[in-house]
């Protein structure tokens, strides 16, 4: 009951956050696993593709966080990459090459039977399609890789010039601004009172800031388009009200 409780003291920032990083972390991967039980080909082969990027990303994540030497990093990502992505030959080929499948495909099962509690099976490695897989490895991780034809069934697809660059990746950005707030109470304090001409001007600065800090096209400034459609329409300028009324369901 008292944990319970302590959720009262949490901003809404906060709550919203945890239950992003919930939905994210547990309840997505729940059902990306029971979507995979579904008898459908292509449904199937989509949460299982997805599943996949899930866990290898853990391992090139790992990886990343592992490099001393920022100068070894494209390295390491390739070598990474060719072990992930990488196909065996079907003959002569290197006894450590078989060992690291081997062993990526034994913690592929375990991490998949931990997390998402689904049963991995080898032939399931046959249908992979590696580029989904590598497309879903950039988007994830944040890699930029060169735009070339890569050969998917050779054992090293990747090298160190085919890296270019990571980049961040932000999964939620929370927008906020006292003055922006502030500026909103006092329009729609000031269309309550009547001072339509006040409303007009805490208006139009509060969708100046929002654009400014949260961007054009943020549900803020959405609210901020439309606080100052509607006091444009109580002052009888109907032109201008449409123009702002038009910007605010672009967005919706």
């Amino acid at each position: 009951m008292l944990d319970a409780l302590s959720y009262l003291k949490t901003s809404p920032e906060a709550l919203v956050e945890m239950a992003q990083k919930y939905y994210v972390d547990s309840a997505l991967p729940k059902l990306v696993a029971d979507f995979a039980s579904f008898e459908l080909p292509h449904i199937r082969s989509l949460c299982i593709h997805e599943m996949v990027v899930r866990a290898f990303k853990h391992i090139l994540q790992a990886v990343v966080a592992a490099v001393n030497d920022f100068d070894d990093m494209a390295v390491s990502i390739a070598s990474c990459l060719n072990i992930l992505l990488g196909s065996l030959p079907s003959e002569n080929f290197d006894p450590n090459l078989a060992s690291d499948d081997h062993l990526k495909q034994k913690w592929l099962e375990i991490f998949l039977s931990k997390r998402l509690g689904w049963r991995w099976k080898e032939e399931y490695f046959t249908n992979l399609r590696r580029l989904a897989i590598l497309r879903g490895l950039c988007h994830k991780v944040g890699l930029e890789l060169v735009p070339r034809d890569y050969a998917m069934d050779a054992p090293d697809p990747f090298s160190k010039s085919d890296i270019i660059s990571m980049i961040p990746i932000y999964k939620h950005v929370a927008c906020s601004s006292a003055d922006d707030r502030t500026l909103l109470e006092s329009s729609k304090t000031s269309l309550d009172k009547g001072k339509l001409e006040d409303a007009v001007n805490f208006g139009t600065k509060a969708l100046a800031k929002l654009v400014a800090v949260c961007g054009p096209y943020h549900r803020m400034t959405a609210g901020a388009y439309s606080l100052l459609a509607v006091v444009l329409y109580h002052t009888g300028d109907f032109n201008q009200f449409l123009v702002i009324y038009s910007g605010c369901c672009c967005m919706a």
